[in-house]
C-alpha cells in the first residue's frame, strides 16, 4: 500500500482544519443573523390595474370605481381586519419571546399604517430577444403610477363616493307630472338620469380590469 509523505499528510490536515474552521464560523454567523433580523413582514394591501392601451390615465379613477364596487370594498374592509389580527397576534408573540426589547422594537419599526394600502397601475410592453438570428417577441408588466394610502383615506374617500351616488340616484326620481308639464316624455327622462359622464362616478367593475 502506498504511503503519502508526512508534510502531504501534515498540510491535509490543516486544510480540513481551516475549512471545519471556516464551516463554523459560517453556521454561527448565519444562526445569529437568523436570530438578530427582523422577522415580521407587514401586511399590505396591493391591488393592481391594467391600463394597456389607454391614455390620460388617472389612477384615481381606478381606486374609486374599485371603491364603489361591492367586491372591491369588501376586500379592503377584509384585509383591514387582516392587518389588525396580525397585529394583535404578533404582540401576543413578542411576550414570549426571550428578545422581547428587540423583537417589540423590531416591530413598531415596520408598522406602515399610513400607507398601508397600495394601488398601481401597470401596462404591458412588448419586447424582443434574438437568438440563433431568430427575432421573438414577449410581454412585460412595466409599473405605471402607484399610490399608497391609509385606511381613513379609503373610508372618507368611500363616504363621499356613496352621497355622490346617492343624490345622483334621488336626483334621477323625477315626477312624472312635472316631466309632462315642460313638455317631454317621460321615458326620455329615465333615458338621460342613467346617463353618467366621465369622471369618478361609480361604474360596473368589468369596466376596470384588474390583476391581483
Amino acid at each position: 500500500m502506498k504511503q503519502w509523505p508526512y508534510h502531504f499528510q501534515s498540510s491535509m490536515s490543516n486544510v480540513l482544519v481551516i475549512v471545519a474552521a471556516l464551516m463554523a464560523i459560517f453556521i454561527v454567523i448565519y444562526g445569529l443573523y437568523r436570530i438578530l433580523r427582523n422577522p415580521f413582514h407587514y401586511p399590505y394591501f396591493v391591488r393592481s390595474f391594467d391600463v394597456s392601451r389607454k391614455r390620460n390615465v388617472d389612477i384615481e379613477d381606478y381606486i374609486d370605481k374599485y371603491l364603489c364596487s361591492e367586491f372591491g370594498w369588501n376586500c379592503i374592509v377584509e384585509h383591514h381586519n387582516t392587518i389588525i389580527n396580525w397585529k394583535k397576534r404578533t404582540e401576543s408573540y413578542i411576550q414570549t419571546c426571550v428578545l422581547k426589547k428587540r423583537r417589540t422594537r423590531q416591530f413598531y419599526e415596520i408598522i406602515d399604517d399610513n400607507f398601508a394600502f397600495r394601488f398601481k397601475t401597470v401596462r404591458d410592453q412588448t419586447r424582443y430577444r434574438q437568438q440563433n438570428y431568430v427575432k421573438t417577441s414577449y410581454k412585460v408588466s412595466v409599473l405605471d403610477s402607484e399610490i399608497a394610502v391609509d385606511w381613513d383615506w379609503l373610508v372618507q374617500r368611500h363616504r363621499k363616493l356613496g352621497q355622490h351616488r346617492t343624490i345622483a340616484e334621488a336626483s334621477a326620481v323625477e315626477s312624472p307630472i312635472r316631466q309632462e308639464t315642460i313638455g317631454f316624455p317621460a321615458h326620455f327622462f329615465a333615458r338621460a338620469h342613467n346617463f353618467k359622464p366621465p369622471g369618478r362616478a361609480c361604474q360596473p367593475e368589468a369596466d376596470s380590469p384588474m390583476r391581483t
